[in-house]
């Protein structure tokens, strides 16, 4: 009927990584380390986007994070051009920003959108949770309250529908299609 433990020895949930078990929950983790745990990993021939896909929330993000696309251009792969690698790059840089930066990249188109690394970027983007806010008897995470208050909810999915249309006619773009759909499946929660 129940789990049998020792009582000399303490219960711990934890991660295994290099070194051992680790508690990514823990307080006393640095952000960067809580970041590197919980962001989805790109895989090794994108590795050198890898650093874009942190966020590491409003404390304790750099004022210059913005400025990292630009400072750091030699990290672009060959399969981007200079305009997608600073959509790309720009994307998470600050918590506040993330959905209404991805309203200028669907409506710019300035991300290649079939793309599996701007995929991760995305979807990651879409399901962190970040910092919680209390709104009116509800808990919401904080970077998203353009959601809940205000009109970028009906922006973001204009941008989709009007990107939906442009790409209905164009197969070669299935891979972007898939995206939009995620994106817009995540947005009618709300």
């Amino acid at each position: 009927q129940g789990v049998w433990h020792p009582d000399q020895l303490s219960l711990l949930m934890g991660w295994n990584c290099s070194g051992g078990y680790t508690n990514p929950f823990k307080r006393v983790l640095t952000p960067s380390i809580r970041a590197m745990y919980r962001t989805e990993h790109l895989a090794k021939e994108h590795e050198s986007l890898q650093p874009y896909m942190y966020q590491l929330g409003r404390d304790a993000t750099a004022m210059d994070r913005g400025n990292l696309g630009l400072a750091q251009q030699s990290a672009k792969p060959l399969w981007m051009d200079r305009t997608e690698f600073l959509a790309f790059t720009s994307l998470r840089a600050f918590p506040h920003l993330q959905l209404r930066k991805l309203c200028v990249c669907l409506h710019e188109r300035s991300l290649p959108l079939g793309h599996p690394a701007v995929h991760t970027l995305v979807r990651q983007m879409l399901y962190h949770t970040g910092e919680m806010k209390e709104v009116v008897g509800a808990t919401i995470p904080e970077w998203k309250q353009d959601l809940y208050q205000g009109d970028l909810g009906k922006v973001l999915s204009a941008e989709l529908h009007r990107l939906a249309l442009v790409l209905k006619e164009t197969p070669s773009e299935h891979g972007a299609v898939l995206l939009l759909g995620e994106v817009a499946a995540y947005l009618s929660d709300f």
